[in-house]
């Protein structure tokens, strides 16, 4: 964790050199890291029931980890963001409180992203860590941790992008 600090600190001061806007900086940042840590889960243990034979090299499956597969979602969209680009949040076909949660973060980002670009982009990046965590049964844990991250970072942000109340008398 050390090593990664110190390198994002050592580029802070590149900022008007990457392309983007701050919020897409912030999401390269964000999602980036989010797949380094979820690259660090370990794999699901394997079925020992299956032999060599029944599928060698693993070529008519999947990846070993499941988890590869979210690491590679969250770091093409840290790529996307570090071209400029604003990688779109998950879709949640078929999950009710999660798409009235995308529309509500949508929304709030729209409103948010210039002026408080780290909280929109937190904001974005937990949603998509629950959204696509929960995808994985493994990763129910880590799920419900994103969750809980995004109740309150959209939250922050919605607040962030209130107007403060004029001071009582």
């Amino acid at each position: 964790a050390g090593f990664f600090a110190l390198t994002l600190a050592g580029c802070a001061d590149d900022d008007q050199s990457a392309p983007g806007s701050a919020f897409t900086q912030a999401l390269a940042t964000d999602y980036g890291n989010l797949a380094t840590q979820t690259s660090a889960v370990p794999a699901t243990p394997s079925n020992e029931d299956e032999s060599f034979f029944d599928n060698p090299f693993g070529l008519f499956g999947g990846p070993d980890n499941p988890n590869d597969l979210l690491v590679q979602a969250f770091n093409d969209k840290a790529d996307i963001a570090r071209q400029g680009s604003e990688p779109q949040p998950e879709a949640a076909p078929g999950d009710p409180v999660a798409q009235a949660t995308r529309a509500r973060l949508v929304s709030a980002i729209a409103a948010g992203k210039d002026q408080f670009a780290d909280q929109a982009a937190r904001a974005q990046v937990d949603y998509d860590c629950w959204v696509l965590d929960g995808t994985v049964p493994t990763m129910a844990a880590a799920s419900q941790a994103c969750k809980t991250s995004l109740d309150g970072s959209l939250l922050a942000l919605e607040n962030a992008e209130r107007p403060a109340p004029p001071p009582t008398a």
